[in-house]
């Protein structure tokens, strides 16, 4: 698995794509997250951030634990084949800002704590910043 990581608009979306011929893309912002089984060997999940979120706003600082549960998912699913990747894409939502709105602040530190989990369970862990990727696991 891969965790690729960075500001909003720096090039995630372009880099990820750049990298892989074909894939199953699952937008965060506008898709609902199943567990289907994909089509395709490679899996794109963008927008862990927003994702999150919801879950959040669904079940709180229990969040983390539905998170828990979606990169277990992958993650058992790409062990089934050698062939298969899963490559999670999130924005860093932070940047050290604390925010003043309670939700948002409590959706700030979960983020945090799923990134965490995720870049611990990747063996890929990539941070783009103006377009440039730097890998850091």
């Amino acid at each position: 698995m891969q965790f690729v990581t960075g500001g909003a608009f720096q090039g995630k979306r372009q880099w990820v794509k750049s990298q892989i011929e074909t894939y199953t893309w699952i937008n965060g912002y506008e898709d609902e997250l199943t567990f289907v089984q994909p089509l395709t060997s490679t899996v794109v999940l963008e927008g862990c951030e927003h994702l999150i979120r919801r879950f959040v706003q669904e079940e709180g600082a229990e969040a983390v634990f539905k998170w828990q549960e979606v990169v277990q998912f992958y993650e058992a699913w790409e062990r089934e084949d050698d062939g298969r990747n899963v490559i999670f894409i999130g924005c860093e939502i932070g940047s050290g800002i604390v925010p003043i709105e309670a939700e948002n602040r409590l959706w700030r530190d979960v983020v945090g704590w799923c990134y965490q989990h995720t870049a611990k369970k990747c063996t890929i862990v990539t941070t783009i910043w103006s377009g440039i990727a730097k890998q850091l696991k």
